[in-house]
């Protein structure tokens, strides 16, 4: 009789195991998605696990509990019942059929988990499960969130009363820094606040100082019905609204604090870091571990002088109407804060009016565009943008002139390499093409897959900037060999894109490189909670290499220490593997100048087959 594990004690597999509790006909995905549970399948397929918190090492019972996989039977996706983990943690799912499945959990107090994850917010490793399989190993990690709190208070110390506060965690686009949107709070009557439910990591704190700018004549406008309100100018108009009268417009703060007193300088709290900094330069970086609360994260904001920008925006026939702009601290370009970013909107004549700006570089931009393929209802073709850079020095900056261009799209077709027939009569599985920011600012928006293709395609609704052409996916048994555009390959360097552009090849092969090979831990044991990571030799391609780089990769290893990495582009390499709970930050080129003295060499070559076998590298 065969038998599986839980914890010290071996079950006859053919024996009840558990008693799982049904909690629900509907699977709860992170974020809060429903699936709708599909019908059962039959299978002979087993797989139990445990709960547990990651830093104690302690069974979390209670925790709600899924499967999500897809059969390699019926290719139909899976999403088995909620249930519940025992008193030890446990948890079973019976009667799964061959495939690849996610296991995972939920508890209140901690963040989300799943199957193969080893550090927070890592990655999971699906669980590939044979016909007739018993697994009975499975451990499911969940770590506690941390916190930061504080108090805000103003140039005299006095508390600051419902304020925005953000908390933005660092991490690693495109081969540098960024800061991402982690947290958002509100201070109390006191001018305390708290972010919670935060990662381990690295964090920047900052007070934004959001304005909604609304010229008088357009308030009267939106007020008589004449004009459709947006949701911002709403806000800045409700009853409920903290605003200010500057000159001909009215300033509604959103989140932001009331200026002190009208004065000759007109005085604004402009945005500050934690501890009480103008620029990111001066910030104090937070780092918080799991489960961490650290307090006493102070902010002092101190007004400054401001100045007036004004100007006009114009359109190929003339002033643009109702046209919504925002002004854009440089200093904020490596934040996710369109949300705070200070707007105004163009009045029946095109013109606009920034009452209160604080010194410093910015950038003025509008936006119509709405990235959308060819063809779609909202067309590309009459979007419009503008992208300004100001600087704001010590005098008011009038007449300025913000004109628009039309959107910008790309064009293409798709062809197979040495193949006699074309893309669409092969009739392969339609591809979309992306085009990915090269190195640009989080805010910056990425058009939208094209519509599936399988010959031609266009993508429009783009501003001018530097862009990575790609597709989403190969047709299977095809992978990715180029796209080129002038001699270049667009997927490799970024097409610097000006004007509308036309001719671009995108062309599949079926000579497929693979690297591959076993992971081994310096003991000697195949290590199955290992990460293998892939970099070119040529330290130019570590920055800005877009959200999918082609040579930029990473494989995790296998419960028997395997690994393998398809379709990397003829080239030579660094591989390095390490350990999954060491690595959050691998992408960093400072990382990748640390891993470059203690990886190995590969060159490979068009459709080579490699097998390179590695050691772990507890460290680096």
């Amino acid at each position: 009789m065969r038998s599986i594990r839980i914890g010290p004690r071996l079950i006859p597999a053919n024996r009840p195991v558990l008693t799982a509790v049904v909690v629900g006909a509907l699977a709860v995905l992170p974020g809060g998605a429903q699936v709708r549970r599909q019908p059962p399948q039959t299978g002979r397929g087993l797989i139990v696990g445990q709960v547990v918190d990651a830093v104690t090492g302690k069974p979390l019972r209670d925790a709600i509990v899924t499967i999500t996989g897809r059969s390699q039977v019926s290719r139909d996706d899976l999403t088995a019942p909620r249930i519940l983990t025992t008193a030890d943690g446990y948890f079973v799912f019976r009667d799964l059929p061959r495939g690849n499945f996610n296991v995972w959990a939920t508890k209140q107090g901690y963040t989300d988990g799943v199957s193969g994850r080893r550090r927070p917010g890592g990655p999971s490793q699906p669980i590939a499960l044979a016909d007739g399989e018993r697994i009975g190993d499975i451990t499911v990690r969940m770590w506690r969130p941390g916190a930061l709190a504080g108090t805000v208070v103003d140039e005299a110390g006095e508390p600051l009363v419902n304020i925005r506060v953000r908390a933005f965690r660092r991490t690693v686009g495109s081969g540098r820094p960024q800061f991402l949107g982690a947290a958002t709070a509100t201070t109390n009557d006191r001018g305390e606040y708290r972010l919670a439910g935060l990662l381990p990591g690295e964090y920047i704190v900052l007070v934004p100082a959001r304005q909604v700018v609304v010229a008088h004549a357009l308030a009267r406008e939106v007020q008589a019905g004449r004009l459709q309100s947006r949701r911002d100018l709403a806000a800045a108009l409700s009853p409920e609204a903290k605003a200010i009268q500057a000159g001909d417009s009215l300033i509604a703060l959103d989140g932001s604090p009331l200026p002190p007193p009208p004065s000759a300088e007109r005085l604004f709290y402009p945005p500050t870091f934690h501890p009480s900094a103008l620029t990111i330069d001066l910030t104090l970086p937070l780092t918080i571990t799991a489960g961490e609360e650290r307090v006493g994260i102070d902010l002092q904001l101190q007004p400054v002088p401001t100045l007036r920008v004004s100007g006009f925006v114009v359109g190929p026939d003339g002033a643009a109407a109702g046209m919504p702009i925002r002004l854009w601290p440089r200093a904020l370009d490596d934040f996710a804060l369109d949300q705070d970013a200070t707007t105004t909107t163009a009045d029946a004549n095109g013109a606009f009016s920034f009452p209160a700006v604080p010194s410093g570089h910015y950038s003025l931009r509008v936006s119509s565009v709405q990235a959308v393929p060819e063809g779609s209802v909202s067309s590309p073709q009459t979007a419009r943008w503008a992208d300004v850079p100001l600087a704001v020095g010590k005098e008011d900056v009038d007449g300025v002139v913000l004109t628009l261009n039309d959107a910008l799209r790309i064009r293409g077709h798709i062809e197979l390499e040495n193949a006699r027939q074309t893309a669409s009569s092969v009739r392969l599985e339609p591809v979309q093409m992306l085009v990915q920011s090269a190195g640009e600012s989080p805010v910056l928006a990425t058009a939208p897959p094209s519509e599936p293709t399988y010959g031609d395609f266009t993508i429009g609704g783009l501003s001018p900037g530097r862009y990575f052409v790609r597709p989403a996916g190969s047709p299977a048994g095809w992978t990715l060999k180029t796209v080129m555009y002038n001699g270049r390959d667009i997927s490799e360097a970024p097409l610097e894109l000006q004007d509308n552009v036309d001719g671009v090849v995108v062309t599949f092969t079926e000579k497929s490189t693979l690297l591959r090979g076993v992971v081994r831990l310096p003991q000697g044991q195949a290590d199955a909670g290992a990460i293998v990571i892939a970099f070119p030799t040529d330290v130019a391609a570590w920055p800005d290499f877009g959200p999918s780089p082609r040579r930029v990769r990473s494989s995790w290893t296998s419960k028997m220490g395997e690994y393998s990495i398809g379709g990397l582009p003829p080239g030579e390499y660094h591989v390095v593997a390490l350990p999954d709970d060491n690595a959050s930050e691998w992408r960093d080129p400072g990382s990748l100048r640390a891993l470059a003295r203690v990886a190995t060499q590969v060159a490979i070559r068009d459709g080579e087959q490699k097998t390179q076998d590695l050691r772990t590298r507890p460290s680096w």
